[in-house]
């Protein structure tokens, strides 16, 4: 459902790449794209190829917060 934009319009990146965080150290986690203005999302995974929140044996949460990455400028792109 999230890929076909009801109810949620997030394009969401298979796998997992390396996010860089605000204070310039780096985790695994998942790249989501909201189609409706462009803004992308980080959530981090903690592990490489974990398709889901993985957290040690300390922690309670489990659930994974985004990080803002960035926007792509869906409006600058023309037809040729």
């Amino acid at each position: 459902m999230a890929q076909g934009g009801n109810p949620y319009p997030f394009h969401i990146e298979p796998g997992t790449v390396s996010l860089r965080k605000a204070d310039g150290t780096t985790t695994w986690g998942k790249v989501v794209v909201d189609m409706r203005n462009g803004d992308v999302w980080g959530f981090p995974m903690k592990a490489q190829n974990t398709p889901y929140p993985v957290y040690g044996p300390g922690d309670t949460s489990k659930v994974s917060h985004p990080l803002y990455l960035g926007r792509m400028a869906f409006e600058e792109v023309r037809p040729q």
